[in-house]
């Protein structure tokens, strides 16, 4: 025998609609998946680049203190010779050696000021950049969200199956859902400008401390 099936329209409507919004509510994680991993991948590479610029900095600035170091060494080692052989007094090698360790000191803070400039404009550019690159993924988000919630709103307004009551439950679900994710969102965007303001003041306080240590 034949067996029929009674589908209430009713039912099977409902049952497709929230099938869809599923669905829907599954793409849209997706979606700001992959807007926070190409925000982490932007961060990653913006970190990889600032330890680049930074070791290229230390390097530069270490061979031009070794340098200087090399030439009073050099200074005194002569310095200490005329002595030896008389051409110069014991007054005038203490007069001269005091004289080249004030010039040396002063050479080596001169440089470590430098230092400290070239490493704040460095990290004031990346953290420039890297908030910028945020903010950028922050305004897709947000707008992919409130892009997602204007469509499912108009679905639900446009299912005449739903009552006014029931019409209205799901559109104050759907507004608080995309209002919970713009949040979450935007905590997001705080926390990384938050550790990048962080990074690069930690990077230029270390450049300060060591200005000070030379002087």
């Amino acid at each position: 025998p034949t067996l029929f099936l009674e589908v209430n329209a009713a039912a099977l409507a409902l049952s497709s609609e929230e099938l869809l919004e599923r669905m829907r509510n599954t793409l849209l994680t997706r979606m700001i998946k992959r807007l926070r991993e190409v925000n982490r991948i932007a961060a990653d590479n913006e970190a990889a680049i600032a330890e680049s610029v930074g070791r290229d900095i230390e390097q530069s600035f270490t061979v031009r203190r070794d340098s200087i170091e090399r030439e009073f060494k050099e200074r005194n080692e002569s310095l200490l010779k005329s002595l030896s052989t008389g051409e110069i007094s014991q007054r005038q090698f203490d007069e001269q050696e005091i004289s080249n360790s004030i010039e040396q000191s002063n050479r080596i803070i001169a440089l470590e000021q430098e230092r400290a400039t070239r490493i704040t404009e460095v990290t004031e550019q990346i953290k420039e950049v890297k908030i910028a690159a945020a903010k950028a993924a922050l305004d897709a988000e947000l707008n992919q969200i409130d892009r997602q919630r204007g469509t499912d709103v108009q679905q639900v307004e446009q299912d005449a199956t739903l009552s006014t009551s029931d019409a209205a439950a799901r559109i104050s679900a759907i507004n608080e859902k995309a209002a919970e994710d713009a949040k979450a969102a935007q905590i997001d965007y705080a926390n990384t400008v938050k550790d990048t303001t962080a990074d690069a003041t930690a990077a230029q306080l270390s450049a300060v401390d060591a200005v000070g240590a030379a002087q």
